[in-house]
């Protein structure tokens, strides 16, 4: 279902929105694919979604082992930050995409004219500012498009998501409690066909998503030889982009899809505020993306970036 404009961005929204609305100083959440940065950028938060493998993940929930972090405090990286650099934009070099380019496929949210012309001139206007005051600016930067993640002419980021889901994150999941009614994921669609009216109750009567993982081929083998194609690939793509341009760091505006190369690379991604829509005030932002372990540029860029802008569009509470 297309929802223009309006969708909270993810699984991570619940925290997003409590820091939000000013129940708590801070969140952690989790991330598949977007789901810690975007609920952040809609909530008009700073979002960071570290390097994979950076953090200890064993007491956390993933719905899969290649791509799920837990994130965005960057104070709990456990490496030392240069204080002497907070604020400054000197020595931060940043390829800049094209926002008309980058941006929500239609498939996913219908193109409202006002809203799109709203978003593209403020992130150029953003990037013309940030460049004026000592950050190095390329803009506009080409990156490879998404179907060049392909792994020999198909997707591979959902097989792995579904092959991780059904055979590490669910089992993993389910051994943390002493007794539970289901010890797989072929139970609990069982379990959830038997128990329609209490698992699937009136208008959410399927489970598409669990079926399409259940179904799932591939042995162990097979899924870890496409897990390095598609992380070398991942990488290569962002890699080439900041050799080329010689810049430490990638912008896009956060309403597209940018986040899914990081999660192929493992790569860190934080996402800022930059303004509220005037369509019907939810916040929108940049996403901003470097290389592996390089969360150092990118809480530069933050603090650089908080320091000559005006405080965060507080998004409307409604009770």
């Amino acid at each position: 279902m297309k929802t223009p404009y309006q969708a909270p961005g993810g699984s991570s929204s619940g925290p997003a929105m409590a820091v939000a609305a000013g129940f708590s100083p801070l969140a952690m959440g989790t991330e598949t694919i977007g789901s810690i940065v975007t609920p952040s950028v809609r909530a008009a938060l700073y979002g960071l979604k570290p390097t994979h493998g950076l953090q200890e993940v064993a007491s956390m929930y993933r719905m899969t082992d290649f791509f799920d972090v837990p994130g965005p405090m960057g104070v709990l990286l456990g490496r030392p930050f240069d204080n002497a650099d907070v604020g400054k934009w000197e020595g931060l070099a940043v390829a800049s995409l094209d926002p008309k380019v980058w941006q929500l496929a239609t498939a996913m949210c219908d193109q409202i004219d006002d809203t799109e012309v709203q978003m593209i001139d403020e992130y150029k206007a953003a990037m013309l500012r940030i460049g004026q005051l000592g950050c190095t600016v390329k803009y506009p930067v080409d990156i490879l498009d998404l179907s060049d993640l392909n792994i020999d002419g198909k997707d591979a980021i959902m097989p792995i998501a579904f092959w991780d889901f059904k055979h590490i994150g669910i089992p993993t999941f389910i051994e943390g409690f002493s007794d539970a009614p289901v010890a797989s994921l072929e139970d609990i669609v069982r379990f959830n066909e038997q128990n329609q009216s209490l698992t699937m109750p009136e208008p959410f009567t399927k489970q598409d998503q669990l079926l399409r993982a259940l179904d799932i081929a591939g042995t162990s083998e097979e899924i870890a030889q496409l897990k390095q194609k598609l992380r070398e690939m991942g990488k290569s793509i962002i890699n080439r982009v900041l050799d080329a341009e010689n810049v430490n760091c990638i912008a896009a505006p956060a309403d597209s899809a940018i986040c899914i190369y990081t999660a192929a690379a493992g790569y860190p991604h934080i996402t800022i505020p930059l303004g509220k829509l005037n369509y019907n005030g939810r916040p929108f932002g940049i996403c901003v993306m470097a290389r592996e372990n390089d969360e150092a540029v990118l809480l530069r860029f933050m603090a650089a970036y908080e320091s000559i802008t005006a405080p965060r569009p507080v998004p409307s509470i409604v009770f």
